[in-house]
């Protein structure tokens, strides 16, 4: 006696599961794959707008430390104080505007790059900070901004502005702001 194989009703019974079992594995795999894409794309949008609303605080941020060391620079007394080149008095200077502009230091330049003081380090050594972007486009007659760390790995925001007396270049300042956990809130804020 030969076995008996599956009646024909079960072969069509499993025929049609197989084909309605393989629609619908391809169905999620095209479904998964265009979920996958559409979330990547959400992602890099909410990306794009937060790197957006970042760069716009930085800039606002850069902008307004650079105003404000443009009006102190502007300011008589202190142009003449760089302009005499009297060490302790431009130390002085430097330590005022630090503190007046918030910042965690101010470095002011001769004409020529050389260091005459800076606001944190009295005994800063007199070097050539012509080498920094930021204070050779001061010397330049132009203002800049940048970013740095310092020794400790703290970010900061540069601004640096040409110092003028008697109608020609005298020096340049270079004001270092800490981006701090407030910046940091700010900046989260602005993108939320």
């Amino acid at each position: 006696m030969k076995p008996k194989g599956l009646s024909l009703t079960v072969k069509i019974f499993l025929s049609t599961a197989a084909v309605v079992v393989v629609i619908i594995g391809v169905t999620l795999a095209i479904a998964a794959q265009q979920a996958s894409r559409a979330a990547d794309e959400s992602v890099n949008r909410v990306l794009g707008s937060a790197r957006g609303a970042i760069n716009a605080q930085l800039a606002g941020g850069a902008a307004g430390l650079t105003e404000a060391a443009v009006a102190f620079a502007e300011n008589a007394a202190f142009r003449s104080v760089v302009e005499s080149r009297a060490g302790t008095d431009v130390l002085d200077q430097a330590a005022v505007a630090a503190n007046s502009l918030k910042a965690k230091w101010v470095q002011i330049t001769d004409a020529e790059g050389i260091r005459l003081a800076k606001s944190d380090d009295p005994g800063a050594d007199s070097v050539d900070m012509s080498g920094s972007a930021e204070v050779r486009a001061a010397l330049g007659e132009e203002t800049a901004s940048g970013f740095g760390a310092t020794m400790d790995n703290e970010l900061i925001q540069l601004a640096a502005v040409p110092i003028f007396g008697a109608g020609r270049l005298v020096g340049a300042m270079l004001v270092a702001r800490p981006i701090d956990d407030a910046f940091a809130e700010q900046v989260k804020m602005s993108a939320d």
